[in-house]
């Protein structure tokens, strides 16, 4: 079919035909992978760009539908040339970026860390990494566990809904003729909506990865596909919507911002600016549709696809190996290797492999996607189980890795007593002792990093030792949690916690360790007044005659992931980067933590454990112990750091009266 044309007054508008090519809607692609782009690499204004994948599933539902309903895959075998074509489409560039990752693990990566991102490649080959993400993978908290493959979740979004939505619109039980298709569509997406907004109260992760509650949006483009008349009734109509969907997706970048919104609500506004500029531009181009017309902009978005897969892997590397926040030349620099890559793939892999794919039988192109990608799970399943591959190193990189992997998980087995138990008494006994009182560790993350020295100071002395602890719990330090779903959670652990220690009176001695955050001395004024009082209420609570409640005083935290670097190090790469903490260093930031403890300690609500002399001297704060890390990330102590910290839990034990020697470290 011809182009429309469009006369130069721009008052006289042609009807774009439904199945014309539109180069605004490549220049909406542009624009979305931009937006996600400069959320990844953290550009400041782009706070909200992950809406970028909102406009990425209406364009797809839009597209789609309209492909859908054409009449190309009408007949028999019309399901199988829709589902090669999609092979075609997403399989190639996305099965190379798999194996270039997969070669990297093997290669560069840490063993703990390949053995990590094992799994994410068998899931996104799989199609399948929207679950694993949703059980434990908070899309908008920086974790020091590396996600080169993140950005997947929406492509197995995508390829699930694929799978059902032809057989809505085609199959034996179809929804309907074209435009009697419209309600019941509109009631699956409203149903989707709905769950969206009341899923994201039970958990945000769920209602933020799942395609139950994702549905709505690629359908929203759907039902413009099956709606949409080709000429306005009202002239104004298109210049009016194009517009106000122009300042909703703008809206959606500032509303967040301002009011912090939690999922599905700025993404509605997304959702509905992007679905108004596809409805405008389908009566002519007007200027947002000139615009997002013009060349660099239909060139973006022709690579799309090939940037939005390569953009987080580069930007992860560059994490990996450099400043884990990347500087603005850095920034500029993953830029400028994605653009490359990009490049590469959409020319060499993309367009070929897809073109090739397409004149071929449909059974060939849908047998040759799934075999390699089912291949590419099979590899990273045996990586994940082998590992990371272990035994590909030797020397100082291997047991300096090994580092990452440096606790005793049967410690942190403990964090699944249920809260009946806590609530009970009934806590993790972490080692028996002789007839001396049970001793207590309770706190977030650091209790079981810290228990192997506690417990090797205790046995000395005869003390049991048991163990009460949450990830991301820090005791009276409830607004600090790092998961967003946990603060319920930990007010939850902390009730049962001291309704348990009511119950157990033979507790005499209770050990407080959590993490302590550097500050900028700007809040720290704040803070202190925030959070004394909650630490206080808390040490009042499970305070008991004859219980002495001691509090474990900062350690020295790294700037990076320590055996990560230490590794990295040892292989030659990054040699730059010095993650150590200088004493004077230690000092500043924790100034405001000691502050707070001295005055727990006059005030006698808590005895103070002071743990940092056994890693810093007057000038630093070690890391490693000849070829042994001390930490198992950037601020937990392994297993060998912590039995350096035993002598530390000396005077608890031996102000019980009691005398025996504390174990040497190793």
């Amino acid at each position: 079919m011809p182009p429309v044309s469009v006369s130069g007054s721009g008052r006289e508008q042609a009807a774009i035909p439904p199945d014309a090519y539109r180069a605004d809607i490549d220049g909406l692609r542009a624009v979305a992978v931009l937006l996600v782009v400069l959320f990844h690499f953290d550009v400041q204004g782009f706070a909200a760009g992950h809406v970028g994948v909102d406009v990425f599933f209406v364009i797809s539902g839009y597209l789609i539908t309209r492909q859908l309903l054409s009449g190309g895959f009408a007949g028999p075998g019309g399901m199988l040339r829709f589902y090669a074509r999609r092979a075609a489409r997403i399989v190639p560039a996305f099965a190379v970026m798999l194996v270039v990752t997969l070669v990297a693990c093997v290669t560069i990566i840490a063993p703990y860390d390949a053995r990590e991102i094992a799994k994410q490649i068998s899931s996104s080959a799989l199609f399948l990494s929207n679950l694993l993400y949703m059980r434990n993978v908070d899309y908008f908290f920086r974790s020091e566990v590396v996600r080169p493959l993140l950005h997947t979740w929406s492509l197995s979004v995508e390829e699930q809904f694929y799978l059902v939505y032809p057989l809505l619109l085609l199959g034996p039980h179809r929804l309907g003729p074209n435009r009697s298709r419209l309600l019941p569509l509109a009631l699956l997406a409203g149903a989707s909506l709905a769950a969206a907004l009341v899923v994201t109260r039970i958990d945000s992760r769920i209602a933020f990865y799942g395609l139950p509650t994702r549905f709505w949006e690629l359908a929203a483009g759907g039902m413009l596909a099956i709606g949409a008349r080709g000429k306005a009734e009202w002239p104004a109509w298109p210049r009016i919507a194009a517009g106000v969907g122009l300042c909703l997706l703008v809206l959606s970048q500032v509303i967040p911002a301002i009011m912090k919104a939690p999922f599905p609500q700025p993404h509605m506004l997304a959702v509905a600016g992007t679905v108004l500029l596809i409805h405008s531009g389908t009566t002519g181009p007007w200027t947002p549709h000139r615009w997002l017309s013009c060349a660099p902009a239909v060139l973006i978005g022709r690579m799309s696809y090939s940037i939005y897969l390569w953009h987080l892997p580069v930007l992860a590397a560059f994490s990996y190996v450099g400043p884990e926040r990347p500087g603005p030349w850095s920034i500029a620099a993953a830029g400028a290797i994605t653009l490359a890559l990009a490049s590469l793939s959409w020319t060499c892999v993309e367009r070929p492999v897809r073109a090739r794919l397409n004149r071929g039988r449909p059974a060939r192109a849908i047998a040759a996607a799934v075999l390699v990608m089912a291949v590419i799970a099979v590899c990273g399943t045996a990586l994940f189980l082998a590992e990371g591959w272990r035994g590909r190193l030797s020397g100082p990189a291997s047991t300096l890795a090994d580092g990452m992997i440096d606790f005793d998980s049967g410690y942190r087995d403990c964090e699944n007593v249920d809260a009946s138990d806590l609530r009970a008494g009934r806590f993790c006994r972490l080692a028996e002792g002789g007839a001396a009182a049970p001793v207590l560790i309770l706190g977030d993350s650091y209790a079981p990093a810290m228990a192997p020295g506690i417990v090797a100071a205790a046995r000395a002395y005869g003390h049991p030792v048991e163990l009460a602890f949450r990830n991301g719990c820090r005791p009276g330090v409830p607004d600090h949690s790092e998961e967003r779903n946990s603060v319920g959670a930990c007010a939850g652990f902390s009730a049962a916690l001291i309704a348990g220690l009511k119950q157990r009176t033979d507790i005499r001695t209770v050990i407080v360790a959590m993490r302590w955050s550097p500050l900028p001395n700007r809040r720290v004024d704040r803070f202190l007044e925030a959070n004394a009082g909650n630490l206080e209420r808390l040490l009042s609570a499970i305070a008991a005659p004859g219980r002495t409640v001691w509090v474990v005083a900062p350690l020295p935290a790294g700037n990076r992931n320590i055996p990560r670097m230490l590794y990295l190090q040892a292989r030659g790469i990054a040699t730059d980067i010095d993650p150590a903490q200088t004493a004077a260093g230690f000092r500043d930031d924790y100034d405001w933590a000691f502050t707070l403890l001295d005055d727990l300690g006059a005030r006698g609500l808590a005895r103070i454990v002071t743990v940092h002399d056994a890693f810093c001297d007057a000038e630093r704060c070690r890391i490693r112990s000849g070829d042994r890390s001390l930490y198992t990330d950037r601020t937990h102590p392994s297993i060998h750091g912590a039995m350096l910290l035993a002598p530390s839990f000396e005077p608890v034990f031996r102000a019980n009266g009691k005398t025996g020697p504390v174990p040497p470290a190793p």
